[in-house]
This record gives C-alpha cells, structure tokens and sequence, in this order.
C-alpha cells in the first residue's frame, strides 16, 4: 500500500465467515461464554483425528473463489469442533486463493483491523511462522482447565497434560501458508481438542518440533508416531517412552531444523485491556454487540486522525468506560496540559504492563 492514495484492503484480504453443519447448533456455547455441565454432557465427543474416509471438505466441493461471504463446511457446528471448521477451511483456502500468504483466523466476538492487520502481515517472515498473542509457557502461562462450565475446559481424556504447547489465543492467530499445507497434507492423523488455538499449537508441534510439548493421550501419540514414521515427518519417540529416534534420511534431518518461528503480538488483545480501545490494537477480542459499534466509530476516527503529535489538545472519556446513564463528557484543555495528560495516560499503561508481568494482575 503506497502512502499517496488509500489500501483497497480487498485487493489484499479475502474475509470469510465460516459455520459448520447447523444440526448441531443447539450445542453452541451461550452468550456468556460459558459451556454448562449439561451441555457439555449431550455434547457430541470431537473425534481424536479428521474423518478416515478423508479430508473436511467444503459442503459442495466448491472449486473456485465464492461470491458469497459465507463459506459452509463440512464440519460440525460448536465451539468444542472448531479446529476442524478451521482445517477444513484452510483446506478450502488452498483450494479458492492460489496466491495465498497467510491464514488468519478471528473469533466473531472480536473486532478485526483490517489496515492495522495487512502491516502485520507484511512484517512477518513469509514461512514457517505463526504469530498473535502467545501462550509461551514462560512469561504468558496457561494451562488446562478441569472445571467443565469453564469456556476452555479441556477434557482430560483429550489432553490429559498439565501444560500445553506454545500456541496463539485463538481471538486472532496468523500462520503462513507453508504450515496451512503441512496441516491439510495431515488432517486425517492430526489430533484435535476442543480447543482452536491449543490444537494449533499442536499441529506446530506435532509436525514441527518433533511432538515433545505435546502431552496428549498416549494412545493418540502412538496412532501419531505410527503416521510419522510413514511420512517422514521427524517426531521425538521420548514421548511416548520409547527413547528418541535418529533421522534416517537426509529430508527428516532438514525437517527437523525447521522449526516454526513464533511471534508475539502485544497489539492482539486476547483480554479487555485498560483502556479498552487503543489505536494500535489490531483484535480487540470480548467486546459485546452493543460494544461492536462504538469501537468500530473509533476505530475509524483513529484511523483518519493526524499523527498524535499534531492532535488538537483534548481530554475525552472514552465511551466504552463511561458509567451508564452517565452521558459522555468531551472538553477541551489548553495545550499545555496536553502532554501531562498524555504522560499521565502512559505512566498509567505503564503500570499496568509491569504489575501483570510481576504477575500481581492479571489481564
């Protein structure tokens, strides 16, 4: 995108809302992000790999690029099946967009910036490269949760490990293509959770890094190893308790050098952060219908504003954050108190980074 005229970002981005097969709509989770126990109980269990007939497909063998912006696929529709909504997209991408770079996935309780989103891209390495908001086991630790009202309960017969592998919040995770087509070379040994973003992490590992983050059932490790060891793919046996393997050939030796680079992304927002609307967010992630619109009048006022330096000195109460019943308050303040409110503002932000990296808070 040249500085002189603006970025037709459809030239560049093909945005597509995915759903699953609908007969299974009553089991979607409820709007309060939560699964119950009785509905994680008539739940249908995800299957531990994509169908052995072979891959996801989408729903009509469609060939060539929609002209619609709803793709139907041959998945089950629910949160505990959307890792196999995204591979059976992602098989369906390769298929419609020859030129295609990056996969992006978005949960649609998450506002997208398109502009912000193409910068992004263009910084990342073009292979081997999966980017968002990461889960790293170091300064950003996750883990499984057993409480089964929780929205990411993870089974234990599904994942029955204390830690998972790194792996991007799935409120918006970017990976380049090469992995898109390792994944749907793979999809019908791959293992699934009912967890997008973790069985990502996963599949990188898995086909990657040789399977040695991966704590799943030993059973689905051995149905793995098996796999591997057919196609070539490098995996570290120590998993499974039988000791590593060597390479045997010149190809599994290249494979296992290349690892897939992460990238952590501070500007995908996986929380509602103080304050909850910034102009370098690019996913803002929890943000409610009545919210949508709000965020989205700003984003655009961000996006068409001058630079901060040139701002007109103003103090406003961001709408987001104003009480109810309370209406929203914007006045005017001289110049010079502008850059004590600016630095008030940051020393704030601040704060915030340093006492959730002591991990006094949480976000």
């Amino acid at each position: 995108c040249g500085d002189e005229k603006p970025c037709a970002l459809d030239r560049w981005i093909a945005l597509r809302f995915v759903v699953g097969q609908q007969d299974t709509d009553e089991h979607a989770p409820t709007s309060e992000h939560t699964i119950t126990q009785k509905q994680q109980a008539n739940t249908p269990p995800i299957p531990s790999t994509a169908p052995a007939s072979g891959p996801l497909r989408v729903c009509g063998g469609e060939q060539r690029e929609p002209t619609s912006d709803i793709v139907k696929v041959q998945a089950p529709e629910g949160y505990g099946t959307l890792s196999l909504k995204m591979v059976a997209f992602m098989q369906h991408a390769l298929t419609c967009y020859p030129s295609l770079e990056y996969f992006v996935h978005a949960d649609d309780d998450t506002y997208l910036r398109l502009d912000l989103l193409l910068s992004w891209l263009h910084a990342l390495p073009r292979r081997r490269v999966c980017a968002g908001y990461l889960w790293d086991n170091k300064s950003r630790r996750t883990r499984p949760l057993r409480d089964p009202s929780a929205k990411s309960y993870m089974p234990p017969d599904q994942y029955p490990g204390d830690r998972y592998p790194v792996f991007p919040s799935g409120c918006c995770m970017a990976v380049s293509v090469d992995i898109v087509r390792r994944i749907c070379a793979h999809a019908s040994a791959l293992p699934h959770t009912r967890l997008i973003d973790v069985s990502l992490g996963i599949f990188i590992d898995l086909l990657y890094h040789g399977g040695g983050e991966s704590m799943l059932p030993s059973h689905v490790l051995s149905a793995w190893a098996q796999h591997a060891r057919g196609s070539g793919i490098p995996f570290d046996a120590a998993a499974e308790g039988e000791g590593v393997e060597e390479a045997a050939s010149e190809k599994m030796s290249q494979e296992r050098d290349g690892r897939v680079c992460f990238e952590h992304c501070r500007n995908v927002r996986p929380y509602r952060g103080l304050p909850l609307f910034s102009r370098h967010t690019i996913a803002q992630h929890y943000l409610t219908p009545i919210e949508l619109p709000t965020f989205h009048r700003r984003a655009l006022a961000a996006l068409h504003a001058p630079p901060p330096h040139r701002r007109t000195a103003a103090v406003h109460l961001d709408p987001l954050h104003t009480p109810p019943h309370h209406p929203t308050a914007t006045t005017a303040s001289s110049p010079a108190s502008a850059p004590a409110a600016a630095s008030s503002s940051d020393s704030a932000v601040a704060l915030y980074e340093h006492l959730v990296a002591l991990g006094i808070m949480r976000r």
